[in-house]
């Protein structure tokens, strides 16, 4: 039951993100998934912003004189 819900949530949400009418569906499926698998969504959040501080604070793009 779990990963019927798991795997529909997903397909929501990757379907729903994509489309200017239907973002709030996808916002929601992300939430419900947040909701249901905490520690992983918690994993991601940090994983990604380890990623932006390494790609974007700590090297920035350096201008050409």
């Amino acid at each position: 039951m779990v990963l019927e819900l798991t795997v529909a949530l997903i397909t929501t949400a990757a379907i729903g993100l994509q489309f200017n009418a239907t973002r709030w569906l996808g916002i929601a499926a992300v939430a419900a998934l947040s909701f249901i698998y905490p520690l992983f969504f918690t994993a991601m959040f940090i994983a990604a912003v380890v990623l932006f501080y390494l790609s974007k604070v700590r090297n920035p793009e350096r201008k050409s004189s």
